[in-house]
């Protein structure tokens, strides 16, 4: 009965440890960027995002985190990365930006579900 208590015990900490050790990074990534504005229809999903660090590597892994929680078989996926906050548009009505806007894009995001390609693309 021990020997079980103790497995239990072993498996609970383990369990806790491995659950709260992917948790930096995501308090890391709050710390890299700003999600202003999301958009969603039948054939895409997009999102406006103001960049506070502009590291090709970071972004990178802020796709990863969008890609794996928000990509679909079916459905296209847009990151449009910004690198000042007051010209970073809210996609909430729509994928616009004005052209003063567009000047600010750092970065794009693209998954295209039917081909399975995925790209980020540095424009700065």
């Amino acid at each position: 009965m021990k020997r079980i208590y103790g497995i239990l015990v072993f498996l609970l900490l383990t369990g806790f440890l491995v659950s709260n050790c992917s948790k930096p990074d995501v308090w890391e990534m709050n710390r890299w960027y700003v999600q202003t504005g999301r958009y969603k229809d039948d054939e895409i999903r997009a999102f406006s995002i103001w960049c506070k660090v502009l590291e090709e590597e970071k972004l990178q892994k802020i796709c990863d985190y969008y890609f794996d929680k928000f990509a679909e078989d079916d459905r296209y996926l847009q990151i449009d990365f910004y690198d000042d906050r007051n010209f970073t548009p809210d996609y909430s009505n729509g994928i616009k930006f004005t052209k003063q806007q567009g000047q600010h894009i750092l970065a794009k995001f693209f998954y295209n579900p039917y081909k399975d390609t995925k790209r980020l693309e540095m424009l700065k």
